[in-house]
C-alpha cells in the first residue's frame, strides 16, 4: 500500500507519461478521485474537480 507522500515522489520521479499515468492509477486505486486529488495537491498543483 502506497501512502499519499510516496505517491506524490513517485509521480516527480516519473520519466515518461505512462509512469505518471501509473502513478495517478495507484492513487486512485487507494481513495478513487479524493486519492488523485490529494497527490495533485500534494504536488503543489490546485485540481478544481466540481465539489
Amino acid at each position: 500500500m502506497y501512502t499519499i507522500a510516496e505517491l506524490a515522489r513517485a509521480y516527480r520521479a516519473a520519466s515518461d507519461s505512462y509512469e505518471r499515468f501509473t502513478v495517478l492509477r495507484r492513487a486512485w486505486g487507494l481513495a478513487g478521485r479524493h486519492g488523485v486529488k490529494a497527490v495533485a495537491l500534494a504536488l503543489g498543483l490546485n485540481p478544481k474537480w466540481g465539489r
